[in-house]
C-alpha cells in the first residue's frame, strides 16, 4: 500500500512533494525546492549546469538554470492531489442515521462506523447501548485510525512510545514483547512526561527558529565570503600578473641590450677585418717587390681565429621555474569545512570467518557480494577500516572464542578482491576499536595473544607503514565503540568484567587517557557511535548487561556533557553496530547487516529507516 505522507516525501523540505520533478536518477523534488538548489549551484558555480541529486548525488544535467528544463512527474503530482482530496472531511457526506432528508455529516462513530450530524452525534451516545462509543469530528478520523488496519489506534506501545491498534498490538513483529496499555492507562503512567513536554514544547519551537535563523545567517555569511575570497582572488592574481610584466619588460631590456653590446662588438670586427682585406687588395697593386714583401710579412701576423673568438650568446635561463610553478600552484589553498559530509558511496559487510563481504553502491543502489582471491580469509573478532584511497585494512581477530589474538593485519581491495600482507601489529588484538585518523589508523583495547582483555593502544602511520605504542587506556576493553572528534577520541561503554557505562577520552597531542566522570545513561556493548558534527556524537545500537537488544539512539554533546535526542530505532533483529560498516552521505548515516538489509539515520530529523534490500 502506497504510504503518500511517508514515501512522496521531498527530501529537501521534508514535507509532502509539491509540483514534483523528477531527476535523472528517478528521484523526485518539489518544483520550489528545485528552484531553491539551482539558484545556489548558480552562485556557487555560475557556468555549472549540472545538478546533484540531494538523495544520491546522481548527476542531472540542465540545459538552463531554471527548474522549468526539468521533467514535471504528473502522474506522481496528480495521485498526491488525490490523495489529499481523500484526506480532507467532504462537505458533501450525508449523515447516515437521519431518516428523511438526511442533514450533512460532521462526525463518524468510529465504533459503527457510521456518518453522524451534529444532531445525530448527540442523541446516538444518549442511548445505552451506544454511550460507548467513540465519535469523532470528521477531520480527525484519518488521524485517529491506523493506516495500516483501518482501526482505531486505542493502545499505546510503552517499550517504542507510538499509538497503536488492536491487531498491531497482537499480530505485529515490531510490537512482539513489547507493553502496551490502554490509552487511558498510558495517559495515567506518563502524565509527569506528558506534562514535561507541553512544558518544553515552545522551547523546542524556539530552538528549532533560533537554528533556521542561524542556518539562514550562514547561507548570507557563505555569499559574503564567497565574494570576498573571489575578490582577493582576483587581488592577488592581479598582483602577481603586474609583478610577472613588470620582469617580463626588465628582463626584455635586459636581454635586448646585451645583445646589442655583443653584436656591436662583432660589427667592430667586421670592420676590422674588412681594413684588412682592403690592405691585401692593395698590396696585389704594389709595382715594388720589396715593399709588396715587407707588407705582406705584416698581414701574415694575423690570426683571423683570435678575431673570431668564442660564439657569442646570450643565455637565459629559468633556474627556479619549477619551484615557481610548485609555489603558484600551492599559492591558493582551498579548503571546504562542513558537516554535510560524504564519506564513501560504497557501504560494506565484512563476513569474519569467511572470505566473502557485500558492497552495496549507495549511488546505483545496488548489493554485490564479492569474494577474496587469495588465500586469505577475514577472521572472526577482527578489526576494519576504510582508506582514503579505497581499500579496507583488516587488523587482529582470531581464529575461535577461546584462542588468542592475531598480530597480523592486511590490506583488501574491495573492487578486486585482491590482498596485500600489513606490517604486523605491536600486540595481538581482538574486538577493538579501529579507527582512521589524519592517515593513521588507531586500534585500541580488545584482548591479546592470550585471550585476555588488554588497554594496549597502537597506531599505524600508512605513510611509513610503521606501528607505534601509545599510551594505554583506563580500561581494557572489548566490543567498545569509538570516535574521533577535534583532537581526541572518546571511547563510550564496552565490556570489561561485565557490560559498563563508562567514557574515556584521548588527547592525540598530550598522548594520554581521562576517564570521564559523565556516563552512558545505559550500559552498552557492541553499539557504534558516529561524529555528528565537532560537539556531537551519535551513540545507538548494541546489547545491555543481559545480551538484550537496544533499539534506541541518542546524541551525546562533548561541550555540556548531556544526552538528548532519544530515538527509537525500529527494528526486529539484533544490530551490532559494532561489528558494522557505517558511512556517510550528506544528512543521512548507512549501515547494512549480513542479511542486506540497509539501514538509515536522518540526521536532521532524528528518525531511523530500516529499508529491505
Amino acid at each position: 500500500m502506497l504510504r503518500i505522507d511517508k514515501e512522496c516525501m521531498c527530501p529537501v523540505c521534508l514535507d509532502i512533494l509539491k509540483d514534483p520533478i523528477i531527476l535523472s536518477c528517478s528521484h523526485n523534488l518539489c518544483y520550489e525546492c528545485a528552484a531553491q538548489l539551482i539558484t545556489v549551484l548558480s552562485l556557487r558555480e555560475k557556468d555549472s549546469k549540472v545538478f546533484s541529486c540531494p538523495i544520491c548525488r546522481g548527476c542531472t544535467f540542465l540545459t538552463s538554470l531554471s527548474p522549468e528544463c526539468l521533467p514535471k512527474n504528473l502522474v506522481l503530482k496528480n495521485i498526491i492531489e488525490s490523495w489529499k482530496t481523500a484526506q480532507e472531511p467532504s462537505s458533501h457526506i450525508l449523515c447516515q442515521l437521519c431518516v428523511e432528508n438526511p442533514k450533512y455529516a460532521t462526525s463518524e462513530c468510529i465504533t459503527c462506523e457510521s456518518t453522524l450530524c451534529q444532531d445525530c452525534s448527540i442523541s446516538h451516545l444518549s442511548k445505552p447501548r451506544f454511550a460507548h462509543h467513540k465519535i469523532l469530528h470528521l477531520s480527525k478520523v484519518k488521524q485517529e485510525l491506523c493506516m495500516e488496519h483501518h482501526l482505531e489506534e486505542d493502545l499505546f506501545c510503552m517499550t517504542d512510545c507510538v499509538k497503536c491498534c488492536m491487531k498491531c498490538a497482537q499480530f505485529s513483529a515490531l510490537h512482539n514483547g513489547h507493553v502496551i496499555l490502554t490509552r487511558e492507562d498510558a495517559k495515567l503512567r506518563l502524565a509527569n512526561e506528558i506534562l514535561q513536554t507541553k512544558e518544553i514544547l515552545p522551547q523546542i519551537y524556539s530552538k528549532i527558529t533560533t537554528t533556521k535563523e542561524e542556518i539562514k545567517h550562514q547561507f548570507n555569511e557563505l555569499e559574503e565570503q564567497q565574494q570576498k575570497n573571489t575578490n582577493e582572488l582576483d587581488e592577488v592574481c592581479n598582483q602577481l600578473n603586474s609583478k610577472v610584466e613588470a620582469i617580463r619588460n626588465s628582463t626584455k631590456t635586459k636581454i635586448c641590450k646585451s645583445y646589442e653590446t655583443l653584436k656591436q662588438n662583432l660589427f667592430e670586427k667586421i670592420v676590422i677585418l674588412e681594413g684588412v682585406l682592403k690592405q691585401a687588395q692593395e698590396l696585389s697593386n704594389l709595382s715594388d717587390d720589396l715593399s709588396l714583401y715587407q707588407k705582406s710579412k705584416e698581414l701574415a701576423t694575423i690570426d683571423p681565429q683570435l678575431i673570431i673568438g668564442d660564439k657569442p650568446e646570450v643565455l637565459l635561463q629559468f633556474k627556479n621555474q619549477s619551484a615557481l610553478n610548485n609555489l603558484l600552484e600551492s599559492l591558493c589553498i582551498l579548503e571546504m569545512k562542513t558537516s554535510e559530509i560524504v564519506e564513501s558511496n560504497k557501504l560494506y559487510y565484512l563476513s569474519r570467518g569467511s572470505k566473502e563481504y557485500v558492497c552495496y553502491d549507495l549511488e546505483n543502489q545496488r548489493v554485490a557480494t564479492m569474494s577474496i582471491r587469495s588465500a586469505d580469509i577475514i577472521p572472526r573478532w577482527s578489526g576494519f577500516v576504510l582508506l582514503p584511497n579505497g581499500n579496507i585494512l583488516i587488523t587482529g581477530g582470531k581464529p575461535s572464542k577461546e584462542s588468542g589474538a592475531k598480530l597480523a593485519a592486511f590490506y583488501l581491495n574491495p573492487e578486486t578482491g585482491d590482498t596485500m600482507p600489513a606490517p604486523n601489529m605491536i600486540n595481538g588484538h581482538s574486538s577493538h576499536i579501529c579507527l582512521l585518523i589524519n592517515n593513521e589508523v588507531y586500534v585500541l583495547s580488545g584482548k591479546n595473544e592470550i585471550n585476555q582483555t588488554l588497554n594496549h593502544c597502537e597506531v599505524l602511520n600508512l605513510a611509513t607503514q610503521s606501528w607505534r605504542s601509545i599510551a594505554s587506556m583506563t580500561y581494557g576493553r572489548t566490543c567498545a565503540s569509538g570516535v574521533h572528534i577535534k583532537n581526541f577520541i572518546y571511547v563510550f561503554g564496552g565490556y570489561q568484567n561485565t557490560v559498563n557505562n563508562t567514557i574515556e577520552r584521548y588527547s592525540i597531542e598530550v598522548n594520554n587517557w581521562q576517564l570521564l566522570p559523565t556516563v552512558l545513561p545505559d550500559r552498552l556493548w557492541q553499539h557504534g557511535c558516529y561524529a555528528l558534527d565537532s560537539s556531537q556524537i551519535l551513540i545507538f545500537g548494541g546489547e545491555g548487561p543481559s545480551d538484550e537488544p537496544h533499539r534506541m539512539s541518542y546524541v551525546y554533546n562533548t561541550t555540556t556533557d548531556e544526552f538528548y535526542n532519544s530515538a527509537s530505532i525500529p527494528l526486529t533483529s539484533t544490530w551490532l553496530f559494532f561489528w558494522l560498516h557505517v558511512t556517510r552521505k550528506g544528512h543521512m548515516l548507512y549501515s547494512i547487516n549480513k542479511e542486506n538489509y540497509i539501514l538509515k539515520y536522518n540526521i536532521v530529523t532524528n528518525t531511523w529507516i530500516p529499508l529491505a534490500n
